[in-house]
């Protein structure tokens, strides 16, 4: 279907507008700045071993029993759960094909201040061998000043 007329004039109007309005933005101190924070958020890690006492030994990580996995690439999932920014580690084991590796774990952090780089060295120093798979990462943003901003990550 051809554009009548009145279709084209209402685009030509509707662009002038909106090419006015954002030039009346463009002028210094008419709009406040957008601003955003960037958290780290969920890591996978694929590994040869995962020692799981030691990851227990972490002060204040407790492990859930095993429990087995039906119909997913593996067949037993422990979860460890963390403190301070790490919520969960979610150790997958005993592949159920060949080709994967031993282990995939999953790094889950708390909401509120993403995953830090101190803890998540707790956990990398434990692992031998290891392969970052997925790596998340959250975006949060906001227009100007407001009174509930995020806490800055240290």
């Amino acid at each position: 279907m051809q554009p009548t007329p009145k279709m084209q004039a209402a685009e030509r109007t509707l662009l002038r507008r909106y090419l006015t309005e954002r030039r009346e933005l463009r002028k210094p101190g008419s709009y406040v700045p957008l601003q955003c924070t960037v958290k780290l958020d969920r890591i996978v890690i694929i590994a040869r071993e995962v020692p799981l006492q030691a990851l227990c030994a972490i002060p204040a990580y407790r492990a859930k029993p095993p429990r087995q996995l039906w119909r997913q690439l593996y067949r037993m999932a422990t979860r460890i759960l963390g403190t301070g920014s790490i919520k969960e580690l979610i150790v997958e084991s005993a592949p159920n094909v060949g080709w994967l590796p031993k282990f995939r774990v999953a790094i889950i952090p708390q909401d509120q201040t993403g995953l830090l780089f101190a803890d998540l060295c707790l956990i990398l120093e434990l692992l031998s061998q290891f392969k970052i798979v997925l790596l998340e990462l959250a975006v949060e943003k906001w227009r100007g000043r407001r009174d509930s901003n995020p806490r800055p990550l240290p």
